[in-house]
C-alpha cells in the first residue's frame, strides 16, 4: 500500500464513522461525461436517521443510495472508495461521475 492508499483509508476510516454519529456535509467531485470537471457537490448526510441530501436514502456499510425528483434522479455512493455516479430517470446511462467523496463538515 502506498502512501496515498494509506492516506485515502484513513479518511475513508474516518468518514464511515462519522456518518453513524452525526450529520455531515459531504463534498464530491463533480464529472460531467462530456464536459469534465465541474462545481463540486454538496450533500448533507444522516446515516441514523437515513436521509441523504433532504431524501430517505438506502444506507449499508458499503454504499449511500437515493433518489430526487420523484425518481428522476438516482444517487449512488461507494462508501469505501469515495466514488458514486448520478443517473438521469433510472437509466443506465451515468449522467456525472462523482469523484473523491469526503465528509467536510458536520452539520449542527
Amino acid at each position: 500500500m502506498n502512501r496515498s492508499q494509506f492516506l485515502l483509508a484513513i479518511v475513508l476510516a474516518v468518514f464511515v464513522s462519522a456518518t453513524g454519529a452525526e450529520p455531515i456535509r459531504f463534498i464530491c467531485e463533480n464529472w460531467h461525461p462530456r464536459l469534465g470537471q465541474v462545481d463540486d457537490l454538496a450533500f448533507p448526510i444522516d446515516s441514523q436517521q437515513q436521509i441523504c441530501n433532504g431524501q430517505k436514502c438506502k444506507v449499508t456499510e458499503s454504499e449511500l443510495a437515493w433518489s430526487e425528483q420523484g425518481g428522476r434522479y438516482e444517487y449512488v455512493m461507494n462508501r469505501q472508495s469515495g466514488e458514486g455516479h448520478i443517473y438521469f430517470s433510472a437509466s443506465a446511462e451515468k449522467t456525472a461521475l462523482l469523484k473523491n467523496c469526503r465528509p467536510a463538515a458536520k452539520l449542527s
